[in-house]
């Protein structure tokens, strides 16, 4: 088969760019199954793709400008083209003109380019790979996705691709490095030698008063009371001044159980105490 220098020209009257016209300069411009085609030696390029339905094998895109869109391509020879171009010449032409960009030019991007991004925490993008765009996933189960409301809290993870609801620390965690009193209590920063939290979370002073006096160490807290019926345990420890003691009071005194997850430490000296 004898094929010359070959060039595309319309095969119809330009009648001016549509107003959906659009040309292109590269195949990058055009769809997936398309390539950029010049109508004519020195005029604009458009779009147009494989059509075995046409003659020449080609037809311009729905987006060609001056009246060719739709319209099969024609191929008309110059000064150096064949004399007679057969429409089995032209169609070979066409298929020599766009099948490597149609079937080698990359459309997705290099391997790992985003090309489907989300911003919630707990998916993960889609990314190219092997020119196709992958689907969005889940992040990875643990992986944080908030932030937690106060130091009593964690902060919020991902599961299966949701956001679960932040978490809460046990009544008694220690918040503040260095500091004893500084401890959660009801998901709260609290300091524990208070009326509300006197000497663990949940013990209440109806004295309104929560004293240190005589304690061996920081740790030890009590409410001031004047009869047994003022304690949260039921017992008046005699002192001065009288304290709620965790006990059962008497001679044989034993530890009552502390409130709030603490540990009760069984030490008359001078009182029975509850503490983390």
């Amino acid at each position: 088969m004898k094929r010359g220098a070959v060039t595309l020209a319309a095969a119809v009257l330009l009648a001016g760019c549509g107003e959906d016209a659009r040309p292109c300069a590269t195949w990058a411009d055009c769809g997936r199954e398309e390539v950029c085609l010049p109508a004519a030696p020195d005029g604009d390029s458009w779009c147009g793709a494989i059509d075995d339905e046409c003659p020449t094998g080609l037809r311009w895109s729905g987006s060609a400008g001056q009246g060719l869109a739709a319209q099969c391509v024609v191929f008309g020879g110059g000064r150096d083209a064949a004399v007679e171009t057969s429409p089995s010449d032209a169609r070979d032409a066409a298929r020599d003109v766009v099948d490597a960009p149609i079937e080698m030019a990359p459309r997705c991007g290099p391997d790992g380019t985003v090309c489907a991004p989300t911003t919630d925490p707990c998916k993960t993008p889609g990314v190219c790979k092997d020119d196709a765009c992958g689907p969005i996933g889940n992040a990875a189960d643990g992986a944080k996705c908030g932030t937690a409301s106060n130091a009593c809290h964690t902060d919020p993870v991902c599961k299966a691709g949701v956001c679960q609801t932040q978490g809460t620390h046990p009544d008694g965690y220690s918040y503040e490095s260095g500091n004893y009193l500084a401890r959660c209590c009801g998901g709260s920063p609290t300091s524990i030698n208070s009326p509300s939290n006197c000497g663990a979370c949940g013990i209440k002073c109806a004295s309104g008063r929560c004293i240190n006096t005589g304690a061996k160490n920081e740790q030890q807290w009590w409410c001031s009371c004047a009869a047994n019926s003022e304690c949260w345990s039921g017992c008046c420890a005699n002192g001065s001044p009288p304290v709620c003691s965790p006990s059962t009071c008497g001679s044989t005194a034993k530890c009552t159980a502390c409130p709030g997850g603490a540990t009760c430490t069984a030490d008359q000296d001078p009182h029975y105490w509850c503490h983390y």
